[in-house]
């Protein structure tokens, strides 16, 4: 009975000492933030994985418009990457010192985005844009990438102002874009190349080039933050992306080097 009592009276001190005193738990990883254009959403995934795999961290992306991205890291001070699709919106975050270090990771282009093998033999040309028979739809400049572009390419064409009237909307960023066209509610829309290499995206729509002299090409630059806790990681992932390996996912995607 005494053994039988002492066997007792072990195993609840045991359990007591295990509930006041748990075993400690691992180490939380590195965390890095990413603010990410949903046009560059996809390849920023793929490099961000390997990143945590080589680099034993977890990166965290929050993808949107790059106005949003840029007035959501306004408000918070936090994060390491801010990466638009349009270096445009760096120029402000250079100027206050908030973006530390940049690298440039290949071009986007832009062009016309029509149904799949351009049924209505939509020419490719800024005139069709204006055709009463086709209905369109562009990018609001005020708080996507492909919005500022599509008013640059447009006013130096002298028809902005018209081509806003006639659209039927004006999209927030590149995906209502694509929604527009894939569900054919509109013939033709300005969108990126890459949108066409999203996955699904392919046989849903044709990529129709600017006429050669006014192609569109904007390059793609990714922006350090002045908040990041972990420097050398940012550094990783910038030098990751401007390698052949880099490249290639990049390129993978519409994007061009």
């Amino acid at each position: 009975m005494k053994i039988l009592l002492c066997c007792l009276l072990l195993v609840f001190l045991v359990a007591c000492d295990m509930e006041t005193f748990p075993e400690p738990e691992g180490e939380e990883l590195p965390q890095v933030l990413v603010y990410s254009d949903i046009a560059v959403l996809q390849p920023v995934k793929e490099i961000a994985a390997i990143i945590e795999k080589t680099h034993n961290c977890e990166v965290v992306i929050i993808s949107s418009n790059a106005g949003h991205l840029l007035r959501t890291l306004e408000i918070n001070h936090e994060g390491d990457i801010y990466f638009p699709g349009c270096s445009s919106y760096l120029s402000p975050l250079l100027e206050l010192g908030v973006v530390t270090n940049m690298m440039a990771v290949g071009y986007n282009i832009a062009g016309f985005i029509v149904w799949p093998e351009n049924p209505k033999q939509i020419p490719a040309e800024f005139s069709s844009l204006l055709n009463p028979e086709y209905k369109i739809a562009i990018a609001s400049h005020i708080v996507g990438s492909i919005g500022r572009d599509t008013k640059r390419a447009l006013t130096d064409q002298g028809i902005y102002s018209e081509v806003a009237d006639k659209a039927l909307f004006l999209a927030l960023d590149s995906q209502e874009l694509v929604d527009a066209i894939t569900s054919k509610d509109v013939d033709l829309v300005v969108n990126w190349l890459s949108t066409k290499y999203l996955p699904g995206n392919n046989d849903k729509m044709e990529f129709l080039p600017f006429p050669a002299e006014h192609q569109l090409k904007h390059q793609l630059i990714m922006g350090q933050l002045l908040y990041s806790k972990h420097p050398e990681i940012v550094s990783a992932f910038f030098h990751f992306a401007i390698t052949p390996e880099g490249k290639e996912i990049f390129r993978k995607y519409g994007f061009r080097n």
